[in-house]
């Protein structure tokens, strides 16, 4: 490539960056002076990012000189910048590159709070329950380096909520350091509906080896007033009665003899053991025998009914609906899901993901309350209640905020740092949260998008230059449902795509979704999981969930973090165009 083509290639990403900027004139100008170069930028960005720039890298790079790869921050002033090597006589008036860095540096500071030390990436961590009841948990945490303390909306409540905020406050001024604490609001996460119950039974059965030896004998506690924790409830007469050596015999649920050996009687309460499996089912009848002799009868009290399910297989055709008797549904293979907006917005031929992409339909037809579906994957499976649904073709417009997001704004407004909207999708569910802030006195907390879903992912240009009318603002990258929804062959090349465009809006990432989870969970990370830590170094924060073994982790991290940071920093990109950016500034 000669060096007129070059300059002809720089040109045109100028050119192309100038007339969007002139486009969007009036959305920019609605953002403030102190983010109104994000906002250029972040359009000189997606401007750049539509058209082919490969081959022109390539030739660039083979000269020396910088070949656009880390021109995220700072687009015309990287651009300039190369064009005056090429042509002295090129000028320009954009600031310096540095200063595209600086910004990205300074609004991670205003909405995750300051770096500790050394330290190139903050920490986010998911307060456990028991963090509102101790506080040495919250401790521990900020001790081994939390920067921003997760709660989540969707778990516990008000009081324990208020509590576990209490204790990462003291918590943060005991070791001296800044500590943000970032809400989580539950949002409209689509969900699988109530199921039919199944039978009250509980199954017993021994532990046994690779080729089904039994190695160790099934075993129950069995509880006289049937309330004392995971206790089977029996007749109190067979527990009164009961002594170590008798057997309890019965016919389980499935009419198999069965009899129970009693190895320990503890007042109202009686443990037995048994070398086959059992089904012990409500009102099974017993019989307590020594010797031979039966001394005691009596029955199995209510056992509450096991979690029920609807069996789907390949090729069927099922039926999902806004509202049916949970009875009929566990019959006819009925799926209920209480979102009406979900039956309007359906097209046949569409895919709908059930239980993180275990089960897989495709619409058929649609009517006003339901639709049928056909079967695609898996062989056989179970549908249970409280299942997650995604929607990679579906546009479901609904609002970010329901009303226990609602009630969780006016409890806690005023009293954290940041709101993480859930399942955010376009620029008025940023509208909506600010005007529920302003409603609390809240005005200037800072707000998290959660690019959870395809659609969200799709917007993420318009929400980004919406968001910095009102600062400080951050982005998650919830990689679990984003991966479902956009399929895990595309999670990389997404999540990369979102890396970059935040970084040209100068707006800081967190890294989300199953970080180091066995690890904090078990002790012990897997290889997989030590290089997508790895990959979280190049974002702002990285948020880990809960675990065990959580602050094993968080050090871990930071280690990970100073050693990559030593090799890298972020990475070169090789500039195809983007999805995301071809139809940016068309609407809206």
């Amino acid at each position: 490539m000669e060096t007129d083509d070059l300059l002809a290639a720089l040109r045109s990403v100028r050119d192309e960056a100038v007339a969007l900027e002139r486009r969007l004139a009036p959305r920019i100008d609605r953002v403030p002076a102190s983010q109104r170069q994000s906002a250029r930028n972040l359009v000189h960005y997606l401007a750049m990012r539509r058209l082919d720039l490969r081959d022109a890298q390539r030739e660039l790079a083979h000269r020396g000189l910088s070949s656009l790869g880390r021109s995220e921050a700072h687009v015309l002033a990287t651009v300039d910048a190369v064009m005056r090597h090429l042509d002295p006589a090129h000028t320009s008036d954009e600031p310096p590159a540095g200063v595209g860095d600086l910004m990205l540096a300074t609004h991670a500071a205003d909405a995750l709070g300051p770096l500790t030390g050394g330290d190139r990436v903050r920490l986010m961590v998911t307060m456990p329950s028991e963090a509102a009841t101790d506080p040495s948990v919250a401790q521990r945490f900020v001790d081994a380096g939390l920067d921003v303390a997760r709660v989540n909306a969707a778990h516990d409540g008000p009081e324990a909520w208020h509590a576990m905020v209490r204790n990462v406050r003291e918590a943060a001024e005991r070791a001296g350091r800044e500590v943000r604490v970032a809400f989580d609001l539950a949002g409209p996460k689509l969900r699988t509906g109530p199921v039919a119950p199944g039978p009250r039974v509980r199954k017993i059965r021994p532990d046994r080896s690779a080729d089904g030896t039994v190695v160790g004998p099934a075993r129950v506690w069995f509880a006289a007033d049937g309330a004392r924790g995971d206790a089977v409830p029996i007749d109190p007469e067979l527990v009164a009665a009961a002594a170590i050596g008798d057997e309890l015999q019965l016919r389980d649920a499935r009419g198999r003899k069965r009899a129970l050996v009693i190895d320990q009687v503890d007042g109202n309460r009686l443990h037995a053991t048994c070398e086959r499996t059992v089904y012990l089912a409500t009102m099974t009848a017993v019989g307590l025998h020594r010797t031979g002799k039966r001394v005691a009868t009596g029955r199995i009290g209510d056992l509450p009914p096991v979690p029920g399910f609807v069996t789907v297989q390949r090729g069927d055709v099922i039926e999902v609906a806004l509202a049916v008797d949970p009875d009929e549904q566990s019959r006819h293979g009925r799926i209920v899901v209480d979102v009406p907006e979900l039956f309007t917005a359906v097209r046949p031929g569409e895919r709908v993901l059930v239980d993180d992409g275990a089960i897989e339909l495709t619409v058929l037809e649609v009517h006003p309350d339901s639709f049928r579906a056909e079967v695609l994957r898996p062989e056989r499976g179970k549908v249970k209640a409280e299942k997650g649904i995604n929607l990679p073709d579906t546009t479901l417009t609904i609002p970010a905020l329901g009303p226990d997001d609602h009630r969780a704004i006016e409890e806690m407004a005023g009293e954290v740092d940041l709101f993480a909207l859930s399942f955010v999708s376009r620029p008025a569910d940023l509208d909506d949260l600010w005007a529920e802030l302003d409603r609390r006195g809240a005005g200037a907390t800072g707000v998290i998008l959660k690019i959870e879903h395809s659609t969200a992912f799709r917007n993420l240009p318009d929400l980004l230059l919406h968001g910095l009318q009102r600062p400080p603002i951050a982005v998650m990258v919830a990689r679990g449902d984003l991966a479902v929804e956009v399929g895990f062959e595309r999670l990389a090349e997404v999540q990369e795509q979102i890396l970059w465009v935040c970084e040209a809006a100068h707006v800081p990432v967190i890294w989300a979704t199953q970080v180091l989870e066995s690890l904090a969970k078990d002790g012990v990370p897997s290889r997989a999981e030590v290089t997508d830590a790895a990959w979280g170094s190049r974002a702002e924060c990285v948020m880990l969930n809960k675990g065990p073994h959580i602050t094993e982790a968080m050090r871990f991290l930071d280690d990970v973090f100073e050693r990559m940071h030593a090799h890298q920093d972020k990475r070169t990109a090789m500039f195809r165009p983007l999805s995301i950016a071809a139809t940016f500034g068309e609407t809206g």
